[in-house]
């Protein structure tokens, strides 16, 4: 209230010196026009800004005088006080100050008494306002309306002073009976009356009247009041003689003289009217200026124009507070903290302070309460939407540098147990005082005000053009995507992922990985600049999003259409009420789950087209807890089963069964004669997510197709390799009978090939070997096979043309009178050990290949190590060195052709010995396991002649020799031709002939599960 008295007086004054000096020099518009400074002023509750400017700034404060009008024009508090001060006594002893209530200064009114009498005076004024209107309204009673033309009606009514304009929304022009004796008369009335209307002047008197109601008690603006008025009716004679023109000046100013009624009165400042009534030296100059013709010099405007902008500044500004900065409000801690709170300050570049609780701060538990931070906009972007998500961050403004004030508590708990209640005490405390801090100190700009948080909170972060699009997940969940142009709108605009919204209605923040340490405008700013091309296309930049954020390889958008930002906050509302906003029940599920674990349990699958089967499991067998750390479940309204490709069902057999439809999001859960139905939404998004539907289908799958379910009857004096190969046909037709629509199932397989590699050292109760299988598998779909997983699927050539090959070792042990599969791998995989001999030939690798039944090997090197020969270097020449694998400390040891030294290696440590015969030993080895590995393939049943069944089964063999043993036998030769023998529709023998003259080779190929398997005969 005192800032509102000192500066409109400060402005009626510098006004009213203005009006007197530059009195005729001056647009009589353009000085009633300043006189809207006055009332803006009188209106305005408080300055517009703080300025140093400010007329405020020279006034001595007066915090009692403030508090004790404080309330006007405002609604007073609910129990205004005003402080107890002392008076200033230089000489006074301050023991004998007395400690009384200080007075208003203005009124002499003590606080409790200011309000009625302002009250009253306010009433007074606004009756004595009524009376004055509504006894114009009498007189105005019986007006009789003139049919002239115009939007405004003209009436003429006795008893008037003067013509006047009355009415703010339908106003009307009343003239007196003198106006129509005289045509000329009238038309200047008609056009000053109407000069009133479009200056507003009805809307200005209501101001005028209103400033009056409520400062009563301020004479200067009873002044201002009476200069104004007596402006508003200059202003109108300056308008009207521009309207009429200049040859009609002087008799405008004889119908003033003859018209305007000499005499005033303060009824006349309160009524709404404007009436041409008015003092005589009002009128005296109202006819001076009409008659002189004033001149209007521009530097007489630029004066004033100055002057009372300078005015305006100086009187609509606040006074400069010097407001404590942050560090200064941190300085110290409040001493009611000073015995629970410890701190720590400036512990990092962006961590202003770190605040412990004392008795817990040297214990295990830390006594964290709370960190303050002020951060760059990057970093603030960067990790507010998952701050969000996670809690425990609270945005108390930003700085004038930008930075923002982030206030950090744990999420979890920091003290011990018996200190929780001085803990909860402090931190509240400690928080209160740290936000308070910053709201209050100096160029601080609370986080509601700051552009970017309100972008962050609105339903796009950028304005302008959006693109809705909606992506749908293996397992059916559904997520939208916001796309906005951040930098540049139309065509040549860049697109960027703006939002992206769940299922339930949470609208996430996209922040680019890539705008690590710049605020996003900058970022795509510069790809604007930079990159335009690459991010023009909406829906690209969608899919890369897509495959950087989640690894999105396979999703594509379902729809992109365009969106504006409040059909995209109605999305998310409706996404918001059809989930309910439910609290999510996975933890509830998630204990019904955990006491079912270790129970029997059974899966059915129900697909169209084929026989409904159910597996059993063994107790704990399905790893269950994935259904619900892996997915979110929402209780859902109304669910219903609806047509699909199959439905799969886990169930214990007593009551409990959880129920999936392929394609859909939502799962009936039934429990204790109860079916509920569930929403189920993946916690991390993907795009190879197969859903909870999805998930036990997949264990469906697993289940059915488990190779240790397979077993082989034991056959009477079979050599492993035969056993091995029984094995891998049967593995074929394992995997052709399996359901379609398994991710298992593949549209044809069979047997390429197996070997045997490891027999137990004693008896025959073990074998371990490999199986290999030729696979149809639709071209489409082999990136994604789940056969690509460990060594992956290979690519087939000749007669096995768009098949792929897939193998696997695998290790049988004899259970009772069958074999059983009881480990299935990719490799390392032996039964007592194995080695690895391989070829070497002046320091070039030569081949090597796997020994598993190697014992009687390392017998013969045993044997050896009795006959040390010291101070030997190696020998030059074809070298073939074991190197064990699974057996302990058994040596790496070396053997050189046409030598009788052996190399011994533990470690880096090397001894030799003699060996006569050991390399012979070595290389008979080596050529018998290479001969053997070199026939591993197949060749496919397809129709062909025996004859070319016989070259390419020798061309491929020889191509292997060349490949993987180029030191052997073989590893050179060159074949002259094949030379069938005996053959039959299951069997062909024949012979390789070659070109060197080496003794020619006799082959058998034998015909199963549709393949041809090759072995030697000599």
């Amino acid at each position: 209230m005192l800032e509102r008295m000192v500066t409109s007086s400060v402005l009626i004054l510098v006004l009213c010196a203005l009006r007197f000096l530059l009195r005729g020099r001056v647009s009589a518009r353009v000085m009633y026009g300043l006189w809207l400074l006055v009332a803006l002023r009188l209106l305005l509750p408080v300055g517009l800004v703080e300025s140093p400017a400010s007329v405020m700034n020279v006034v001595p404060s007066a915090p009692v005088v403030e508090e004790t009008l404080s309330w006007l024009p405002a609604a007073p508090a609910e129990n205004p006080t005003l402080p107890e001060i002392d008076p200033v006594l230089p000489q006074a002893d301050p023991e004998s100050r007395p400690e009384a209530p200080a007075q208003s200064v203005e009124t002499g009114a003590g606080p409790e008494l200011w309000p009625v009498v302002w009250g009253a005076g306010a009433l007074a004024v606004a009756v004595w306002f009524l009376l004055v209107n509504l006894r114009l309204r009498v007189r105005l009673r019986g007006a009789r309306r003139l049919e002239m033309e115009g939007r405004v009606p003209v009436y003429v009514a006795e008893g008037l002073p003067s013509p006047c304009v009355v009415g703010l929304f339908r106003p009307a022009i009343y003239v007196t009976p003198p106006c129509l004796e005289d045509e000329r008369r009238m038309r200047h009335v008609l056009a000053h009356e109407r000069t009133h209307l479009r200056h507003g002047d009805p809307l200005w008197a209501w101001l005028r009247c209103l400033c009056l109601a409520l400062y009563w008690f301020h004479p200067l603006v009873w002044v201002a009041a009476a200069l104004s008025r007596r402006d508003c009716e200059l202003a109108c004679d300056e308008g009207t003689v521009a309207r009429l023109g200049e040859e009609e000046r002087i008799p405008y100013g004889r119908t003033l003289v003859d018209l305007v009624a000499v005499g005033a009165s303060p009824n006349d400042l309160l009524q709404t009217a404007t009436t041409m009534a008015g003092r005589r030296s009002a009128i005296r100059e109202r006819v001076t200026r009409i008659t002189r013709r004033p001149r209007m010099l521009a530097a007489g405007l630029a004066v004033a124009v100055l002057a009372a902008g300078i005015a305006a500044v100086c009187t609509f500004t606040a006074r400069t507070e010097e407001t404590p900065t942050l560090e200064e409000r941190l300085a110290e801690l409040p001493e009611e903290l000073a015995d629970t709170v410890v701190l720590e300050r400036n512990p990092s570049e962006d961590t202003l302070l770190v605040c412990y609780h004392a008795p817990d701060y040297q214990s295990d538990y830390g006594g964290y309460l709370c960190s303050l931070f002020a951060v760059e906009r990057a970093f603030f972007e960067r990790e507010y939407d998952s701050r969000e998500m996670t809690g425990g961050w609270d945005y108390l403004g930003v700085s004038g540098e930008g930075k923002y004030y982030i206030l950090q508590t744990p999420t979890d708990v920091q003290f011990d147990p018996a200190n929780q209640e001085s803990y909860v005490a402090a931190q509240k405390k400690v928080t209160a005082w740290l936000a308070e801090a910053v709201k209050a100190s100096a160029g601080t700009i609370p986080v509601e005000e700051d552009p970017r948080w309100q972008s962050f909170q609105a339903a796009c972060t950028f304005p302008g053009e959006h693109r809705l699009a909606k992506a749908v997940l293996p397992g059916g969940t559904e997520y939208y995507f916001v796309l906005s142009q951040p930098v540049e709108q139309g065509e040549e605009g860049i697109w960027c992922v703006d939002r992206w919204i769940t299922g339930q209605g949470d609208n996430r923040i996209v922040h680019p990985q890539d705008a690590y340490s710049v605020p996003m405008e900058e970022y795509y700013a510069r790809q604007q600049q930079e990159n335009q091309a690459a991010w023009s296309d909406p829906e690209q930049v969608l899919l890369d999003y897509w495959q950087e954020a989640f690894g999105w390889q396979y999703v594509r958008p379902e729809s992109m259409v365009p969106v504006t930002e409040e059909e995209v906050e109605a999305l998310v509302d409706t996404l918001r009420r059809e989930s309910g906003t439910e609290v999510s029940a996975t933890s509830a599920l998630q204990k019904e789950l955990e006491d079912r674990k270790e129970q029997p349990l059974f899966l059915t699958l129900e697909q169209t087209g084929v026989e409904t089967t159910t597996l059993p499991l063994s107790r704990g067998e399905l790893p269950l807890e994935v259904l619900t750390q892996s997915y979110d479940w929402y209780p859902q309204a109304g669910g219903e089963e609806m047509d699909s490709d199959y439905t799969v069902t886990l169930t214990d057999g007593a009551g409990f069964s959880l129920r999936g439809t392929a394609g859909r999001a939502e799962v009936a859960w039934t429990a204790d004669g109860r079916t509920d139905w569930y929403r189920t939404e993946p916690r991390y998004p993907s795009d190879t997510d197969p859903g909870v539907t999805g998930q036990l289908r997949l264990w469906y799958d697993e289940q059915e197709a488990n190779v240790y379910a397979l077993t082989l009857p034991v056959e009477e004096g079979e050599a492993p390799a035969r056993t091995m190969r029984r094995l891998s046909e049967a593995l074929a037709a394992h995997i052709r009978g399996l359901t379609p629509g398994s991710c298992f199932a593949v549209s044809d397989a069979r047997s390429l090939g197996s070997g045997i590699f490891d027999v137990a050292d004693q008896g025959q109760d073990a074998l371990a070997g490999t199986v290999s299988l030729a696979l149809s598998i639709p071209p489409e779909s082999v990136e994604n096979s789940i056969y690509q997983a460990g060594s992956g699927l290979g690519e087939l050539s000749s007669d096995w043309t768009g098949w792929y090959g897939w193998g696997r070792e695998v290790m049988l042990r004899l259970d009772g009178a069958r074999w059983q599969v009881t480990e299935l791998g990719t490799g390392g995989m032996a039964v007592d050990g194995a080695a690895d001999l391989g070829w070497e030939r002046d320091g070039f690798a030569g081949g090597s290949v796997a020994v598993y039944d190697d014992s009687a090997l390392w017998r013969q090197v045993e044997e050896a190590l009795d006959r040390p020969v010291p101070g030997q270097a190696p020998p030059d020449g074809d070298q073939l060195t074991l190197i064990p694998y699974g057996r302990g400390d058994h040596p790496t040891v070396s053997a050189w052709r046409d030598s009788d030294l052996i190399r011994v290696c533990v470690g880096e440590e090397e001894s030799f010995y003699a060996a006569p015969g050991l390399w012979e030993v070595f290389q008979t080895a080596f050529a018998r396991l290479e001969r053997e590995e070199s026939v591993s393939f197949t060749l496919m049943a397809d129709g062909r002649s025996p004859q070319a069944l016989a070259e390419d089964w020798a061309g491929q063999w020889l191509a292997w020799e060349h490949a993987n043993a180029p030191y052997g036998a073989y590893g050179t030769s060159e074949m002259a031709r094949c030379v069938l023998g005996s053959h039959s529709q299951d069997q062909i023998s024949f012979s390789v002939y070659f070109r060197d003259g080496e003794d020619p080779l006799a082959v058998r190929l034998e015909r199963g599960d549709g393949v041809w398997h090759g072995t030697f005969t000599t």
